[in-house]
């Protein structure tokens, strides 16, 4: 009986010994598929960030698209006012020279007489002749040449020479 026993034992502690190595293997196991599914769950997350990095840029990228085809787009606006306001521009000139050509020129004086206040005739309309009598002054400044000298003016804020330049002087007095 005691070799029954002592093979019992020995069976018995052969059976502890392989339960603890089967312990042991399945706890290694575990561990090494815990340690696996975690670095395939560290690779899945950074080929997730990746993924969210790569659409963010390409969010990004487009958004500057966006961006940059609107400022294209505003540029092109402000270019086409800009174009259409100098064309505007243009045109208003034209058409204040067309004015300007168009109207009909008065009659030059002849020098007139000025020492005397006499009555003389211009033209101001096509149709109608009209007898004007003009003042000294007025009479005075038609009859100088166009190339003569200004006449001298007489002013509240021109009476002192010296404040003026000597152009100035030279041209009023």
């Amino acid at each position: 009986m005691e070799k029954i026993e002592e093979i019992l034992i020995e069976k018995y502690k052969n059976a502890e010994e392989i339960r603890k190595s089967r312990n042991t293997i399945k706890q290694q196991a575990l561990s090494q598929r815990i340690k696996q599914r975690a670095k395939e769950l560290k690779t899945i997350q950074k080929v997730t960030e990746l993924e969210m990095e790569a659409k963010i840029a390409w969010r990004f990228r487009e958004g500057k698209k966006l961006i940059n085809e609107e400022k294209k787009l505003t540029e092109k606006k402000i270019k086409t006012e800009m174009l259409r306001l100098k064309v505007k521009l243009d045109l208003k000139k034209q058409e204040n020279k067309l004015k300007r050509t168009l109207k009909p020129q008065k009659s030059k004086l002849d020098p007139i007489n000025h020492h005397k206040n006499i009555p003389f005739l211009s033209l101001d309309d096509e149709k109608t002749l009209k007898d004007v009598k003009l003042s000294l002054t007025k009479k005075i400044l038609y009859s100088r040449n166009f190339n003569a000298t200004p006449i001298p003016r007489k002013n509240e804020y021109f009476h002192h020479p010296r404040r003026l330049s000597p152009e100035a002087q030279s041209y009023f007095y």
